[in-house]
């Protein structure tokens, strides 16, 4: 079975979306939730196919832990679902190479369209 990771720190959002896509999944994944600050400590210790990361501020720490996440989980395709990108924050993500990025609100089918490829 396939592991997701939906990494955000709004647990409201996290939830709600580990919820739906559980649902629409049918159980052919399993799905965890983490906030940023977990994540940082189990780097190391946790094999993911996925990683479902918000970016709720452009903030530089976020981009610092999607590289760490980029060395560490070299395997995981990783999606990354912003409220809002500056282009500087889009040409960052492009250079960590993030090709899947999503803005909110979300359409939960582009996610499990990406998530089948």
């Amino acid at each position: 079975m396939k592991k997701i990771v939906i990494v955000d720190d709004c647990d409201f959002f996290a939830q709600n979306l580990k919820e739906v896509l559980t649902s629409k999944l049918l159980g052919e994944y399993s799905i965890i939730t983490m906030d940023t600050n977990s994540l940082s400590i189990n780097l190391n210790n946790t094999f993911f196919d996925y990683i479902i990361f918000g970016i709720n501020n452009n903030a530089e720490s976020e981009y610092i832990l999607i590289s760490a996440i980029k060395k560490n989980y070299y395997h995981a395709n990783i999606l990354v679902v912003a409220q809002e990108l500056t282009i500087e924050g889009i040409k960052t993500l492009k250079n960590l190479g993030i090709n899947s990025v999503l803005l909110k609100p979300i359409n939960i089918d582009q996610i499990i369209e990406r998530l089948k490829k």
